[in-house]
């Protein structure tokens, strides 16, 4: 009690969200903008507005887990982790082992149906590993050129821990 009752608000403290995460990311090459930061996370959007108003809706939300990760089946899990979204995955694909900073892991194309909207979109996600931890990208985009999944693509392959 005596903790929470010595805390202050001070409305004119800047902070940069990128301060406390422990990675960085370049979209200077691509068409996102930073939108917003939450839970250790960082989310890209075209106009950097969340949701966004952009037509096409591409973003880019970059996590890291906050529990340890106890399982074998790295491959299994990444598959389990995207058919878990609030969508419906058509079709996957194709899922890769991808290495980025170090790290490797599984990069997952698919094309799914948004339950709310039933627009078709692109899902790319990329879970890298490390210890029991792991980083996750999740690009979505009804964009139907390759445009826009290149653009998250760039910015996922730029990713680098601090």
């Amino acid at each position: 009690k005596k903790s929470m009752l010595s805390v202050l608000y001070d409305a004119d403290k800047n902070i940069d969200p990128f301060e406390a995460i422990d990675y960085s990311v370049d979209v200077s090459q691509t068409k996102l903008i930073f939108a917003k930061s939450m839970s250790n996370s960082l989310i890209f959007t075209v106009d950097g507005q969340l949701p966004t108003n952009n037509a096409d809706k591409t973003n880019l939300v970059i996590g890291k887990s906050f529990s340890p990760l106890n399982t074998e089946d790295k491959k299994l899990f990444s598959i389990n982790r995207i058919e878990q979204l609030p969508i419906e995955i058509e079709r996957i694909e194709y899922t890769n082992e991808i290495s980025i900073d170090g790290l490797s892991g599984f990069e997952i194309f698919a094309t799914a149906k948004s339950k709310s909207s039933g627009e078709l979109e692109n899902i790319y996600q990329v879970i890298l590993f490390i210890d029991q931890y792991y980083y996750i990208f999740l690009g979505t985009t009804n964009d139907t050129t390759n445009k826009s999944i290149d653009d998250i693509k760039t910015a996922i392959l730029s990713f680098k821990r601090k």
